[in-house]
């Protein structure tokens, strides 16, 4: 009976129509009725905030609706309005609490612990909102006023650095601070535009770390992390400068000024402003090209060597031209001394000075041991630093018009500069640039190689050294790999085996099986041919019996007839044992007849000798 009724309640479910389904899915609504208004505040938003806020306020409002009080709810979502005041029944958040229309609110497999709604709190909701759907939140902040962290509140709670010792990090209250180790100098500070300028995070930066290639840093405050990339100014324009197909080869910025004068490998000279990137002159040398561009100290000038060995000047605002043909030709480098004069480089070591309005008037001219290969002034001095192909770089004052010092680079001299303060120089070379005391003229530094490619290095020997670790873990565990595949493979060869004879014991136990049905068959017949049997044996029986009689009486007769032959044989022994006596008896005659006999014929033998 239990499993005929188990059957019927499948049978009714399984066969039931969808709506009857969807009916018997609703939630239950209590009847409420009372007197009193609910109070949204007080009775409604408990039970909004603890099973539907999460998913419908005004920061996080999904499909756009805002549960948090009755004018937000009045302004309905993106289906429209949710409630209509004064009728329940009509209203489409009632449809969805209780569950007989999708989606149902709130989701019965959410997670943030939400729960489907009790048939009083439905009836609540029901009651209220047949009440008009009335009623005020007090106290509900709509944006949250976040009051920045104290300047003077700037504790320092991590520091890194990138796995290339290239930069480092730190915190300061809610700033994060860049630095470049090499040079010493603070890069920038990290600004999250949702914050403001210059603010990381909106409480203290209280942890930090690079990444390991040190292109991410991770830094985290209260119950936030934030990644920062280090890439390009996306506020960064690139702009071209040059005209048709001429290349740009040569460029000095004046930042001051927001002037920037370029030179092309047709010729062409052009000033552009740095801020807009719009040109404000250009000019034109034909059968040439640019090599080298430099301003002033003043920033006023412009000297362009180019190609054809001549060094022209221009003034930077205007575009007018100071130097024409008349400069000194076959220059190699050139460098400004001052503001009016220019002393440039020649063939054969050859070094001049001469006024950027006067080009044709030589005012001083040295000779270097070799090839002059860099050249570079010292401000407000009579100072020129000569570098030669040979290494060397010498230290030339022009009143004195002798060489005053000579330190050895130790490579051809590519590149003179002095820092801000001129109290150091940096010679570069080769692959080498050092650094120089200029008032002991002492090495205080020396960096070889390409720093770019030094870090690529690096971060590739980094990379090579995970992957070699990775090779050892592995290679460490193939002999272990290999045990554990012989061994799989031994199992696998024993279960196959096992199967095997698994597969024999079944065709055996099958063919058993057949033998014994065929033996069963066999034993049905027999037990049917067994009354016949029986029958057959108690005739049988029978006729033993008569056989035993019959038997019985032979044998009795047998014993009596071998009574008789006993009998008989024991006389016949008599008889026997009488005639072998009266055998003996016959040859003892025989042999007395025979010996007499031979006496006979001895004395008959004699009697006729």
């Amino acid at each position: 009976m239990r499993r005929f009724l188990h059957f019927l309640l499948f049978a009714a479910i399984s066969f039931t129509p969808l709506s009857v389904v969807n009916v018997l899915a609703e939630l239950e609504v209590a009847e409420l009725s009372r007197k009193e208004e609910v109070d949204f505040a007080s009775e409604i938003l408990p039970i909004f905030r603890k099973n539907c806020l999460a998913c419908h306020n005004s920061k996080d409002a999904d499909a756009d609706l805002n549960l948090e009080t009755p004018v937000s709810i009045g302004l309905g979502g993106e289906s429209g309005a949710m409630v209509v005041p004064g009728n329940a029944d009509e209203s489409q958040l009632m449809y969805h609490i209780r569950q007989n229309k999708k989606p149902f609110m709130p989701p019965r497999r959410n997670k943030v612990g939400a729960n489907s709604l009790t048939p009083y709190q439905l009836g609540l909701i029901k009651l209220w909102i047949n009440q008009g759907a009335k009623g005020e939140v007090k106290n509900v902040a709509e944006k949250f006023n976040w009051q920045p962290v104290p300047l003077s509140m700037a504790p320092i709670y991590s520091a890194t650095i990138s796995s290339d010792g290239q930069f480092a990090a730190c915190s300061r209250g809610n700033q994060i601070f860049i630095y470049h180790l090499p040079t010493q100098q603070l890069v920038t500070r990290l600004s999250d535009p949702a914050l403001g300028e210059k603010i990381a995070h909106r409480d203290l930066v209280q942890s930090l770390s690079f990444s390991p290639d040190g292109k991410i840093l991770a830094s985290g405050g209260f119950r936030l992390v934030k990644l920062w990339a280090n890439s390009f100014d996306e506020n960064a324009r690139i702009i071209n400068i040059m005209t048709g197909n001429e290349s740009l080869i040569g460029m000095d910025a004046d930042y001051e000024s927001d002037i920037a004068v370029v030179a092309g490998s047709a010729g062409g000279i052009q000033a552009v402003r740095l801020e807009t990137g719009m040109p404000i002159w250009s000019d034109h040398i034909s059968n040439t090209a640019g090599k080298r561009v430099i301003k002033s100290p003043d920033g006023k000038s412009v000297a362009v060597l180019f190609s054809d060995g001549r060094v022209r000047t221009w003034e930077v605002d205007t575009g007018t031209r100071i130097t024409r043909e008349s400069s000194p030709i076959k220059s190699t480098v050139f460098a400004w001394l001052d503001n009016d004069r220019i002393v440039s480089a020649h063939k054969g070591g050859i070094v001049k000075l001469w006024m950027s309005n006067n080009p044709g008037r030589t005012l001083f001219e040295w000779k270097a041991a070799s090839e002059v290969s860099a050249l570079l002034s010292k401000k407000n001095s009579e100072t020129v630093f000569v570098g030669q192909v040979d290494g060397a770089v010498h230290i030339v004052n022009l009143n004195l018009g002798k060489t005053v010092k000579v330190i050895n680079h130790g490579e051809l001299v590519s590149g003179l500069k002095l820092n801000r303060d001129e109290n150091q120089l940096i010679t570069t070379g080769g692959v080498i640039a050092k650094l120089w005391d200029t008032e002991k003229w002492s090495i205080v530094g020396q960096f070889k190689g390409d720093p770019i490619i030094d870090e690529s290095v690096h971060l590739a020997e980094q990379d090579l050294a995970f992957v070699k670790a990775e090779v050892l873990f592995h290679n460490s565990t193939v002999e272990e790999k290999q045990k554990q595949l012989k061994n799989d493979k031994d199992a696998y060869k024993k279960a196959q085996d096992t199967l095997a004879a698994h597969k024999k014991t079944v065709v055996d136990k099958v063919n058993e099986k057949t033998d014994s049905e065929l033996a069963l068959v066999k034993l049905n017949g027999e037990i049917k041919e067994l009354p016949k049997r029986v029958e057959k044996a108690e005739k049988e029986k029978i006729s033993i019996k008569e056989l035993l009689n019959t038997a019985e009486q032979r044998v009795g007769k047998s014993k009596n007839n071998l009574i008789n032959i006993k009998k008989e044989l024991k006389a016949s022994a008599l008889e026997k044992e009488a005639l072998v006596k009266s055998l003996i008896k016959l040859g003892a005659a025989a042999d007395n007849a025979s010996s007499l006999a031979n006496a006979s014929q001895l004395e008959a033998g004699k009697a006729k000798g």
